[in-house]
């Protein structure tokens, strides 16, 4: 994903799509991987993918999926604050040679 968009290369060509639904094909098997058509809404396009896209364990079934880009609600003013102090954290153990013990 990158912009906006869910990118798929069917065919050697590359297709983007915000907004697009799966349909199962063929039968749905407990825990298998299940043949899926991927339906592109702005185009109508069908897209042949080996699993269905969803949560792991999930049941195999027709789902709708949209693309909404949001600011993650972790990050203020463009920084990750926790990130960037272990990122420090490491940063200063691999200069001076310190090992980091975790408790």
């Amino acid at each position: 994903m990158d912009g906006g968009l869910v990118y798929f290369i069917a065919n050697g060509h590359m297709l983007t799509s915000k907004r697009f639904r799966q349909e199962p094909v063929g039968h749905a098997k407990e825990y298998e991987e299940q043949p899926m058509d991927v339906i592109l809404s702005e185009t109508s396009e069908r897209i042949r993918v080996f699993d269905s896209i969803g949560p792991w364990k999930a049941p195999k079934v027709a789902r709708e999926f949209w693309v909404e880009q949001r600011t993650a609600p972790f990050m203020h003013d463009g920084h990750y604050y926790t990130a960037e102090r272990i990122r420090s954290l490491l940063v200063a153990s691999a200069e001076t040679g310190n090992a980091i013990y975790w408790c």
